[in-house]
């Protein structure tokens, strides 16, 4: 490979600089002569005559490149690393087709179900990330999930990509069918008894509390028991309030985990003294071909204000709070009967209790 430098000289009157390069027996090759400058490209080894006659013409070069062993060797870091990099991602996607990277169980019901119990049975019969794909197949796994474990009713298994998905369908348990007491639900005053077997236990007026016995059992307990009961909301409201609000300024840390495990773990701290945070993770492939995840927190510098906001110039919104809030206590299709408010001012703070009177059924 030849060691060669190309190189720029600028300024008037370069054609004598180029004669006495020549008569110095100075190969010039790829000669470009412009008005104000010359580019040309010499033998490394002739770069010492260069300089000498620039010296003395008063000239000034500038290397555009070169070319040459030393240089080849400098890159040559760079090249491996690419070429280790790139059988890497050709690794991962190789080996994206062949294993499990993550495997996730979801609920497909309101029903609760315990899923630690469910990723046990599936890790004791090795289910789990890095396993091959070929080594069960989704009938496989429904079936064994829906013979180890009595409270699910079905099970759906989808492979997608390095994932394995499987979602599950709790069983509905049914309650005890054996006729019990009826008892109350809520504490509150009787207006209305209709007893359709058993005995009734309370008359219209009595004041009963949750829990207490409405129809006692005899060969059977039913019946409609309602009575007027208070649902009720309380909020304290302090007028010296505090404000959180962001400077506009951030700070973002990322780090890099592969199959749970942090590979790049980002040593900046943040320094801001009161800060909100804001997290999110998500793979930097797209198709998850390869499976590393960024997980990325980004700090948002806060500051506290101090504030004095007079209950009078909120007491709509408590009010309405307060009411909206008894009112997620009520039973659906409950009559309303009554609403009333307490207000008690005690220094900066007011207890607001907010009452409405319901006509309900009480089991």
């Amino acid at each position: 490979m030849k060691n060669e430098v190309r190189v720029k000289i600028s300024g008037l009157n370069l054609s004598r600089l180029i004669e006495k390069l020549i008569s110095k027996n100075v190969f010039i090759n790829n000669l470009v002569s412009k008005k104000n400058y010359i580019k040309f490209t010499i033998n490394q080894k002739d770069l010492s005559i260069l300089n000498d006659v620039c010296k003395k013409e008063h000239k000034f070069y500038t290397i555009i490149y070169r070319n040459n062993f030393k240089q080849v060797l400098s890159k040559l870091p760079y090249m491996l690393g690419g070429f280790v990099a790139l059988i890497i991602i050709y690794a991962y996607m190789f080996a994206f087709n062949l294993f499990v990277f993550e495997v996730n169980v979801k609920c497909e019901s309101n029903l609760q179900i315990n899923i630690e119990k469910v990723n046990e049975v599936l890790e004791e019969n090795g289910i789990k990330a890095g396993m091959f794909k070929s080594k069960f197949s989704s009938k496989e796994i429904e079936k064994l999930i829906l013979l180890e474990l009595d409270d699910v009713a079905g099970c759906s298994v989808k492979k997608q990509g390095g994932k394995l998905n499987i979602y599950i369908y709790p069983a509905v348990i049914k309650e005890e069918s054996d006729e019990k007491d009826r008892v109350s639900n809520y504490n509150g005053i009787i207006t209305h008894i209709d007893v359709f077997a058993g005995e009734a236990n309370v008359k219209v007026g009595d004041i009963v509390k949750k829990g207490d016995v409405l129809i006692l059992n005899k060969n059977g307990a039913s019946g409609v028991v309602k009575g007027n009961v208070y649902f009720v909301s309380t909020i304290i409201y302090n007028e010296n309030r505090q404000f959180i609000e962001k400077t506009g300024k951030f700070f973002i840390t990322r780090d890099y985990s592969i199959f749970n495990k942090n590979i790049i773990k980002d040593t900046n701290l943040c320094t801001f003294s009161t800060y909100l945070t804001k997290k999110c993770s998500f793979y930097i492939s797209n198709n998850y071909i390869l499976p590393i995840i960024c997980n990325e927190t980004i700090y948002y510098e806060t500051v506290i204000r101090n504030e004095v906001i007079p209950f009078e110039e909120v007491q709509k919104e408590i009010l309405d709070n307060a009411y909206n809030d008894a009112l997620s206590k009520v039973p659906s299709g409950a009559k309303e009967n009554n609403v009333s408010y307490s207000i008690v001012k005690d220094g900066p703070y007011t207890r607001v209790d907010c009452f409405i009177e319901c006509e309900v059924s009480l089991f």
